[in-house]
């Protein structure tokens, strides 16, 4: 028995020990397969027109959650850059991979960001004589974002009378314009906004217009690309003016001194003076005379306008303009008749009576009438 108390406690100190081991190699609370993130990032290509820029570039994508040590394969490419090709996804360490790649543990860390690399598109400009007949240039092929010189046609393109002035990208002449250097080009604004007005071209190609300050106008082609820009401005508040005495007035047709009325506006802007379906001739139908606007419309101009009541316009150069109406009356004095003398012969009647006739003749007089 004395031994009995020596072999049980030997028991116990053996299960305890396979009671540690047993819980040591327990793997029912291990950790799952460690993963790592994959992140895609656009990455915008230069801007190969406007150095020191970047294009954009559109569309998203998701990150990619791998496991280590397994094969798994990266997104297509989902994001868009006009003008250019994705080529592949490059690592911080320089490895690249291809669309939809399979990988296997790219990186040791939690995650890794693969950056689009991106490859300028290529695109071919083909020309067309459009109606002329002779040798038509051959193409070119041109890298996206890249100027070329556009090709100058043979002597033996023609097209009946006209001159060769430049290349477009429509047959009709409403696309694009493309000019060959030393051509004259013309351009036009477009029409302003409301209440704006066109104000002049501007450039920063050390293009010269022929009047910057013409909404119409042309400039010599330079050899290069050239941007010009119509500028515009506020349309200028119209100052309001009022007839200062003479308003809606009236005269007779014969009248020696004619109309005079005057206008609240600076006579140094008067610009014309209009009247409805007449055209006055400043200095023979009126005279403008300062004293703010004294405007006299002559017995010539009375006589021009004719009898009636008429709209006269007066217009200022800063746009300013005042109107009032003009009743034109007839003469003193005239009734409708004239003195005159009429003659006729109302009857001749011959009465052969043998050898002898007789002439009957009728005079009719018109007495003046008196006034």
């Amino acid at each position: 028995m004395k031994n009995a108390g020596k072999y049980l406690s030997l028991f116990f100190i053996i299960t305890l020990i396979f009671a540690g081991l047993y819980m040591s190699c327990d793997t029912s609370g291990a950790d799952e397969d460690p993963t790592y993130t994959v992140y895609y990032d656009p990455n915008p290509p230069d801007d190969p027109g406007n150095p020191g820029t970047k294009m954009t570039v559109t569309g998203t994508m998701a990150p990619s959650v791998f496991t280590y040590g397994k094969d798994e394969k990266l997104r297509i490419n989902d994001y868009v850059c006009e003008g250019f090709a994705f080529w592949e996804w490059e690592a911080p360490d320089g490895n690249t991979y291809q669309n939809g790649a399979t990988v296997n543990s790219i990186t040791s860390d939690d995650s890794i960001t693969l950056k689009a690399k991106w490859e300028a598109g290529k695109y071919k400009v083909t020309y067309l004589g459009n109606g002329a007949s002779g040798t038509v240039p051959g193409s070119q092929e041109v890298t996206y974002g890249n100027n070329i010189t556009l090709s100058i046609p043979a002597e033996d393109l023609k097209r009946g009378n006209y001159t060769f002035a430049g290349w477009n990208t429509l047959a009709n002449g409403t696309g694009t314009d493309y000019y060959v250097a030393g051509v004259t080009v013309t351009i036009t604004a477009n029409a302003a906004q409301t209440g704006k007005i066109f104000d002049k071209w501007i450039t920063t190609d050390g293009v010269v217009f022929a009047d910057a300050s013409s909404a119409t106008t042309t400039f010599i082609m330079p050899n290069k690309a050239v941007t010009v820009t119509a500028t515009y401005k506020d349309w200028p508040t119209e100052p309001e003016y009022t007839i200062i005495s003479g308003a809606n007035g009236s005269v007779k047709i014969d009248s020696a001194n004619g109309y005079t009325f005057t206008i609240s506006g600076d006579y140094s802007k008067f610009d014309r003076l209009e009247v409805t379906g007449v055209t006055l001739i400043k200095g023979v139908d009126y005279t403008a005379a300062s004293g703010s606007t004294i405007i006299t419309i002559t017995k010539t101009g009375l006589e021009k306008i004719g009898i009636g009541t008429k709209t006269i316009t007066a217009h200022f150069i800063d746009g300013g303009t005042v109107t009032t109406t003009l009743t034109i009356n007839a003469a003193a004095g005239n009734g409708g008749g004239n003195t005159g003398l009429i003659i006729g012969i109302a009857a001749g009647v011959v009465v052969l009576l043998g050898s002898g006739f007789c002439l009957y003749w009728f005079v009719i007089r018109k007495k003046k009438v008196a006034q």
